[in-house]
């Protein structure tokens, strides 16, 4: 049933997931987010609906922006993904921010470091 891998891909984000990726969002500029969106696979009319729910409040379409490509990608949609995305960015700066609060959070980093080949189904 869709509903129930939605509520299930919502339940994996987690309370420190969830912090981090709020404190993150309010990291991102206004010239920045709408790339970040198109990287990790948001199609124009997501972002066009996340613009839309929220015109006036940058953080918050951040943060939602971050939420659809969890519920989309579920398990796959790691900060480390999120990290490699930045950096392909040339957002070296975010990816280092994005490393720093989620290590304030306990959330370490995975060894065996997953890429946007991951999510994406380019990779091994």
């Amino acid at each position: 049933c869709r509903l129930s891998a939605i509520v299930g891909s919502v339940r994996n984000i987690g309370p420190s997931m969830t912090r981090v990726l709020n404190r993150f969002a309010g990291e991102v500029g206004s010239y920045q987010w709408k790339t970040i969106a198109r990287e990790i696979g948001l199609t124009d009319p997501e972002i066009d609906a996340i613009e839309e729910s929220d015109r006036h409040n940058l953080q918050e379409k951040v943060y939602q922006t971050f939420r659809r490509w969890r519920m989309k990608n579920g398990r796959r949609a790691t900060l480390d993904v999120l990290v490699g995305h930045l950096r392909d960015l040339n957002m070296a700066a975010l990816a280092d921010k994005l490393e720093e609060l989620s290590q304030k959070e306990g959330l370490t980093r995975r060894s065996d470091r997953q890429t946007k080949r991951d999510i994406s189904g380019s990779g091994p």
